[in-house]
């Protein structure tokens, strides 16, 4: 699986192989980046590089876990936004920056508002901002766990 940090600026999608399971996988160039399986409903485990990545719950609050270790938490603020809270580091805002007939587009942004991470029909989108965040993993494969979650 190539890292994170190789697949760089590159255009990455998250792709559904097989329409009857719920599993999507993270390509850039070709090559798988990352993963993303649903166990149930509202649950999910996600592996990018040497991280793995549990999500767990729904609208009043979702934890995650990295590497089998509770390290963060998601608060939504209403149905469309929320904040990705890690004690002792940044906050990471989720909202929906455009929602029109066609297309939803769904933004990270840091706690000043620079987007970092855009999703849209086109693909998934790392800002230069985000390029070397140490978070940029967990907020395109979170942030896809989002948009998937909401859609059911």
């Amino acid at each position: 699986m190539q890292l994170m940090s190789e697949a760089g600026m590159q255009e990455l999608n998250w792709q559904q192989p097989e329409p009857s399971e719920r599993k999507y996988i993270l390509v850039a160039s070709g090559e798988t980046t990352g993963t993303l399986e649903f166990s149930e409903a509202k649950k999910a485990r996600a592996t990018v590089g040497e991280n793995s990545y549990a999500f767990e719950g729904a609208f009043l609050k979702i934890l995650l876990k990295r590497n089998e270790q509770d390290f963060a938490h998601f608060d939504p603020t209403n149905a469309i936004s929320g904040l990705l809270v890690q004690p002792g580091k940044t906050v990471h805002h989720w909202r929906n920056k455009e929602y029109g007939f066609a297309e939803a587009v769904w933004v990270w942004q840091s706690s000043t508002g620079a987007e970092l991470v855009r999703f849209s029909s086109n693909g998934v989108i790392v800002e230069t901002a985000a390029a070397d965040l140490e978070e940029v993993a967990l907020l395109v494969t979170f942030g896809w766990f989002l948009i998937v979650v909401g859609r059911k």
